[in-house]
């Protein structure tokens, strides 16, 4: 039986432990996990019935973090300098250390780094980023609020933090390995 409460210590128990938490973000609602925990990470492409081709982004809690696992490019850091903590997703090249089953095909990875103090103090906690796609299964709209989350999904993780999202927005993804950059899907961030 999966448990929903508001135990923030009990979310980032279960992370550390490699499990799947679903809890609010800045922009939707998350299924989380640590990008170091493959067996995981293959788990919740399988909740999402996600292909396991299709990239997904990740969270960190600084730009710091960021920098151990993706190479900020120029053009990349006149977005951060601008648009981050917030919610602007941006696609960079990956570092060795990050697990090809969440790159993109080109070695990418799309992190982001959230203006939202509980997903921060989770991520730091954690001490590696977190990944983030929405808490919907494929073909469903993103959960904004704890009532929009499915029944079934919520089955088929470890906890659910019942909390409440920051914008209620996807985040605006951007690939910045290109130069102009472009942008790949629009959301909370105008470009």
């Amino acid at each position: 039986m999966i448990s929903v409460g508001s135990d923030i210590e009990k979310t980032i128990e279960i992370l550390k432990k490699g499990g799947i938490v679903i809890v609010p973000s800045d922009t939707v609602f998350i299924p989380a996990c640590r990008i170091d925990k493959i067996e995981t990470i293959k788990r919740l492409y399988k909740i999402k019935k996600r292909p396991k081709n299709q990239p997904t982004l990740v969270l960190v809690d600084s730009l710091p973090m960021a920098k151990k696992y993706v190479k900020i490019t120029k053009t990349a850091k006149k977005l951060i300098d601008k648009f981050w903590p917030g919610p602007l997703t941006i696609i960079l090249p990956a570092k060795s250390n990050v697990p090809k089953e969440i790159q993109g095909r080109d070695g990418t990875l799309a992190v982001r780094y959230p203006n939202y103090t509980f997903i921060l103090k989770i991520i730091k906690a954690v001490r590696v980023p977190i990944l983030a796609p929405s808490a919907n299964l494929k073909g469903k709209l993103p959960p904004k609020k704890f009532e929009d989350l499915d029944k079934e999904f919520i089955k088929l993780v470890d906890y659910v933090f019942k909390g409440k999202c920051k914008i209620g927005e996807q985040s605006t993804i951007i690939d910045a390995t290109v130069t102009p950059s472009r942008v790949v899907r629009f959301g909370a961030v105008e470009i």
